[in-house]
């Protein structure tokens, strides 16, 4: 009796140590599956992320080719007179100080065949080129012919900026560079993949951005390299690490990547105090192991994928919409508005930000993105659309509800008043030790008259007015 009760105790308990084996692979295996899913949703949101900060990059510089005075200069032309060079030097100079104003560059310049450097080139950058060869080590960076730009690292063993080179013409290129550290804001990680590892990688595997500081600079490392070589856009998951490949705009590569033993970290301990209870206690053992198996395969994974998405949608830093998603929803609202009836679409930026940035830091600077978010929020309707659509400015789409111009255009002026009184009261006891302001734009016609496209960039141009002629004031396209 004790031989066929100890034989069917062993068996039970095999068969047990069996079935918990089955079932917590099967569960290890949806972890990974999931972990793989948010990985690859969260790589993809990075993907849009950086490529829209590279883009806003392109698209500054591109604003140096908007009159041939930038342009058409050429500092090498020993046939100028010396009173001609210095008034076109000017002109340039003062084009870049503009554009440049209200970026986080920390380069922003021309440089001639010569060496000759006009504008914002930091002592940085000018310091391991004392010896000259500053125009040869950039042009050379230049790799896409189409375009005549190209984005480059590690000049002269300074990793700690990207750069971004356009020719302007044929003796002058653009330089534009910022800090790697800018990125942080870029690579936003969610809660749930807290221990992920974000890099941006070059061509030849150089990591110029890490969350693990230390790495940046140096080559990723060979099992690394050997996991993801050939991989293309996609996820590849080993008894090591699960990581995602993303190609970002520019052919830089961005990688994510997590230890499997982390993911698997809490199935490892449970497997341990299973395995004991199963030896103490083989019925508590049966009645522990189905609820610990409801717990895992009971999790929403729809939630995690909508606050995913959600995060798609929203800045993070001043928890209102991205600009893509605020251009979205400002044409679905306007489509959705009657005809006759008008609109009218804000455009606010907040003046001589870098300043604020250079003078107090970029801590506060984030403090005064976070409250322009809070003041957007009391200043228009729930129904109405609004969001950050650059680094300090902001934008709102908002249902005027009336077909009457006149009553139009004075309820977009109290709007406006609106706004501007909940700034003041926000930032008064600010204004001590910095100044801050805001300069607004605004375009109202009726919802059928022009997209929203249309409509944004009349009061883009109604803001640049605003700018043009004091700051701290709002101007009407009509005007």
């Amino acid at each position: 009796m004790n031989r066929m009760i100890l034989t069917t105790v062993a068996m039970v308990l095999a068969m047990t140590a069996l079935l918990m084996g089955f079932f917590i692979d099967r569960s290890d295996n949806s972890m990974l599956d999931l972990t793989v899913r948010m990985i690859n949703t969260d790589a993809d949101q990075l993907r849009l992320n950086i490529n829209n900060y590279f883009t806003t990059v392109q698209n500054t510089v591109s604003l140096m080719f908007a009159d041939e005075a930038y342009y058409g200069y050429d500092a090498t032309d020993e046939s100028i007179d010396d009173y001609d060079r210095i008034q076109k030097e000017k002109v340039i100079t003062n084009r870049i100080q503009d554009i440049a104003l209200n970026e986080n560059f920390s380069d922003f310049g021309v440089v001639y065949a010569n060496d000759k450097a006009l504008g914002w080139i930091s002592q940085t950058t000018s310091a391991v080129f004392k010896d000259g060869g500053i125009y040869d080590e950039f042009a050379s960076s230049i790799a896409d012919e189409n375009t005549q730009s190209g984005w480059s690292y590690g000049h002269r063993g300074n990793y700690e900026r990207l750069y971004y080179v356009q020719r302007l013409n044929e003796h002058a290129v653009v330089v534009t560079s910022f800090y790697t550290s800018e990125l942080e804001a870029v690579f936003d990680q969610t809660d749930e993949l807290s221990e992920m590892t974000i890099r941006l990688l070059s061509d030849d595997d150089t990591i110029l951005f890490s969350t693990d500081r230390d790495e940046v600079g140096t080559v990723l490392p060979a099992d690394m390299q050997a996991m993801i070589s050939g991989l293309g856009a996609a996820s590849v998951t080993n008894a090591d690490q699960i990581a995602a490949v993303q190609y970002c705009s520019n052919h830089w590569r961005l990688l994510c990547s997590i230890p499997t033993r982390t993911v698997l970290s809490s199935s490892y301990s449970l497997r341990r105090t299973v395995m004991l209870l199963v030896i103490l206690v083989l019925s508590l053992f049966v009645i522990f192991y189905f609820i610990y198996y409801h717990r895992i395969f009971s999790r929403n994974v729809g939630s995690l994928v909508e606050d995913l998405s959600n995060k798609a949608d929203i800045d993070q830093l001043s928890d209102v919409f991205n600009k893509m998603t605020m251009q979205t929803r400002s044409e679905e609202r306007r489509q959705q508005i009657a005809a006759d009836s008008y609109v009218s679409v804000i455009m606010l930026d907040l003046d001589d930000f870098k300043n604020i940035n250079d003078t107090q830091g970029h801590m506060y600077g984030d403090q005064v993105i976070q409250r322009m978010g809070t003041i957007l929020k009391h200043t228009f309707r729930k129904e109405d659309v609004y969001g950050r659509v650059g680094g300090d400015e902001f934008a709102a789409f908002a249902d005027l509800a009336t077909t009457d111009p006149k009553e139009a255009e004075e309820r977009a002026k109290m709007l406006v008043a609106r706004f501007f009184r909940l700034f003041d009261d926000e930032f008064e006891k600010d204004q001590e030790k910095c100044k801050v302001s805001a300069s607004i734009g605004v375009k109202t016609a009726k919802a059928s008259e022009y997209t929203f496209n249309q409509l944004y960039a009349a009061a883009d141009e109604a803001l640049y007015h605003s700018k043009q002629n004091g700051k701290g004031r709002a101007s009407y396209a009509e005007e």
